[in-house]
């Protein structure tokens, strides 16, 4: 096997010959031709004679090999003619050749020449096969790409242990990277020269859930969630190799449910399991947090009697239905006000089963979701504002940049303004307001970082993102607020208008997402509605029409300028 040849590669003198076609692993010697004395000479003088006893050399040759590998055995050999070595200096000097990787044999010949101490030394070598090609079997998660690319460069070349042994090295890696159970387990060379590697990958037998009692430990036999609810938050598959990057992740779902006390994953040999057909059943340890709680209380302020009492209570489920959705009140009482609040979520909304499951890096229209072109991207980015704040005139400019810390991440620079200015108009107390916005990035940019044109904020008359996908963008606004009279004041009335470009922009974002869907990268829309100041913040109802004739309300907390 190759792994075998490459441990004698490194360490030379355990083994000097390789079983290409079928040759077994053996131990070099020094083999001696001519008489029986010349023989019997170098052994007696080899055990019974300290230090080890020497031979003239009267000459070196190489055997098995010609042009340039001839040449490297010969420039790698310090032996001389007309010098004195040892059987131990001869061995070392074949285990250099055999060191350089390119050889599946070599064997000193020590040959009587004129005298009772001369010998002629030939280094017979036989070099590897030219490899032709490269098979994998046991492959499932490890790209045949991968495989080819990586030992392409050495197709038509003399196989050499050490290049083909990193090759190895880097197969093994891949799955050490990724957290994958596989590796390389066997190598042959096949009598066409083609190298068949043989990998494996320890697959997932059987995931099975274990729930456990939270004060003793021990497995219970019942649950209050049901098991699809925590099924569908486990990627790990029946089937598949076995993924500890993919097992850590599945945990962090788990645990991000807020369901379970302890959370688990444990992979043990599947029954019959051998080193020929390996597998693994893994176990998802679930410890359950309690599903209800609730909490109260009261008092009542010194001086003001029964009017003065006050109370508060609330009450939270995390697990309604056994499904993971949560329910939480609560209610305040007090002499001067009266709060009641209700939540209800559902992490699963109409129960979807692929949400958490299965990663997509494309959408519906084949447009890539990240820059990696993977299930996610990475990325570092620094940033400074500055801004002017004045009772009618406010701007703020905002710079970042991606720091380039790994060469696989997005990198690039950006820069966006904002400005507003308020022009009083003395008509019935009407107030002007002007506003722009406008921003430009250079270098790489994932789709998810285009700044969307169209919507509330922006355009008003188109839906969110409508008018353009944009790289670099420019926004205008304009409005007119008049005030209405009304008993608690804080309403006005507005007329306005909106413009926005993506200043040609949208072919550069990654995919073109704005040209798939038909948006024109432009547009305006104009409209009336109402501004209302609450404690939440500014309320508005606005309708509008684009410059396309679409029509459309709009109900939105905040404004979209700065003013």
């Amino acid at each position: 096997m190759f792994q075998q040849a490459t441990q004698a590669v490194q360490s030379a003198g355990d083994g000097l010959t390789t079983p290409f076609r079928g040759r077994s692993v053996g131990q070099h010697g020094l083999s001696v031709t001519g008489d029986s004395k010349a023989r019997k000479l170098i052994k007696r003088k080899g055990v019974d004679a300290k230090p080890e006893p020497t031979f003239n050399c009267t000459g070196v040759s190489v055997e098995g090999v010609d042009g340039q590998l001839k040449g490297l055995v010969t420039d790698i050999l310090s032996l001389q003619p007309n010098k004195q070595y040892s059987v131990s200096d001869v061995e070392r000097e074949v285990s250099k050749v055999f060191s350089t990787g390119f050889f599946s044999s070599a064997r000193p010949k020590v040959t009587k020449d004129h005298g009772r101490e001369n010998f002629e030394i030939t280094i017979q070598v036989e070099p590897n096969p030219v490899l032709k090609g490269v098979t994998a079997a046991g492959a499932d998660a490890l790209p045949a790409r991968f495989i080819h690319d990586l030992f392409a460069p050495q197709f038509g070349s003399i196989v050499n242990f050490g290049l083909f042994g990193q090759s190895l090295k880097r197969l093994n890696y891949w799955y050490q990277e990724r957290g994958v159970f596989g590796q390389v387990t066997n190598v042959h060379m096949n009598e066409n020269n083609v190298a068949e590697i043989r990998l494996i990958e320890i697959p997932v037998n059987e995931v099975r859930l274990v729930f456990r009692d939270k004060k003793t430990g021990k497995p219970v036999s019942s649950s209050k969630i049901a098991p699809e609810a925590i099924e569908r938050h486990i990627t790990l598959q029946s089937g598949k190799p076995f993924n500890v990057q993919q097992a850590q992740a599945d945990m962090l779902e788990l645990n991000g449910t807020g369901l379970f006390q302890e959370v688990d994953i444990l992979p043990r040999p599947a029954e019959g399991f051998t080193d020929e057909a390996p597998a693994l059943d893994v176990l998802v340890s679930l410890v359950e947090k309690d599903q209800v709680a609730m909490s109260g209380g009261g008092g009542f302020k010194q001086g003001e009697g029964l009017g003065g009492i006050f109370g508060m209570a609330s009450f939270s489920h995390r697990n309604l239905f056994g499904q993971g959705q949560r329910f939480q009140g609560s209610a305040e009482i007090g002499p001067e006000e009266r709060t009641v609040s209700l939540s209800y979520s559902d992490p699963w909304v109409f129960n979807n089963k692929r949400r958490g499951g299965e990663l997509v890096t494309e959408d519906s229209l084949g447009c890539p979701l990240t820059w990696s072109g993977t299930a996610s991207d990475h990325c570092l980015r620094a940033s400074v504002e500055t801004a002017l704040l004045r009772p009618s005139t406010q701007a703020l400019v905002k710079l970042e940049q991606d720091l380039p810390i790994r060469p696989e991440w997005p990198v690039s620079s950006r820069i966006s303004m904002r400005a507003a200015q308020a022009l009083p108009l003395g008509l019935f107390n009407s107030l002007g307001i002007a506003s722009v916005q406008g921003g430009a990035v250079y270098g790489d940019l994932p789709p998810y970082d285009a700044t969307p044109l169209g919507g509330a904020n922006s355009v008003r008359g188109y839906q969110e993102g409508g008018v353009g996908t944009a790289r670099n963008f420019v926004i205008a606004s304009g409005e007119l607020r008049l005030p209405v009279p009304v008993r608690e004041g804080g309403v006005q009335a507005v007329a306005f208008t909106d413009w926005a470009s993506d200043l040609g922009s949208g072919a550069s974002v990654k995919g073109d997402p704005a040209r798939h869907r038909g948006k024109p990268g432009k547009g305006y829309g104009c409209g009336v509605g109402l501004r209302i100041d609450s404690p939440i913040g500014v309320l508005r109802l606005e309708w509008a029409v684009n410059d396309r004739g679409k029509k459309g309300p709009y109900f939105v907390v905040g404004s979209p300028s700065l003013l």
